[in-house]
């Protein structure tokens, strides 16, 4: 098992002061260092920052998407952007995205608590993270 949590951005100011970001990048963090994670581009760049936060967890597919593309306009070279989806659907449209722009992505899956699926009113039973980094 290897921690790769030193491979994360390091976090905007403006969001990590909001509550439901840092549930999720805590869930994320753990992910990682239980080696729950897969993708490409796994290591964020040097010096890179976490632009944005969408939170999908209400969203059906394709809404992630048009929402990642928006805040990816918006987001420098090199930077990142962290989504959470439970939309599986959500999860093979993103990741063909990357694919063909060529951005970083790497996916984790953690279960989702009682409490999100009654505030989501959803029956899914995980929360997809997805990190993509932008490329150039």
């Amino acid at each position: 098992m290897t921690d790769q949590t030193a491979n994360l951005p390091s976090v905007a100011d403006a969001l990590a002061k909001q509550t439901d970001f840092a549930q999720d990048w805590q869930a994320l963090e753990h992910a990682l260092t239980a080696d729950a994670v897969h993708g490409s581009g796994l290591r964020a760049p040097t010096g890179a920052v976490l632009q944005h936060y969408i939170d999908g967890k209400t969203m059906a597919c394709p809404l992630p998407l048009l929402k990642l593309k928006i805040a990816l306009k918006t987001t420098a070279c090199g930077d990142c952007v962290y989504l959470t989806a439970t939309d599986p659907n959500s999860e093979h449209d993103i990741g063909a995205f990357c694919r063909m722009a060529g951005h970083g992505l790497l996916i984790a899956h953690t279960p989702a608590s009682d409490a999100t699926l009654a505030h989501n009113g959803q029956n899914a039973a995980t929360i997809i993270h997805l990190l993509i980094t932008k490329n150039c």
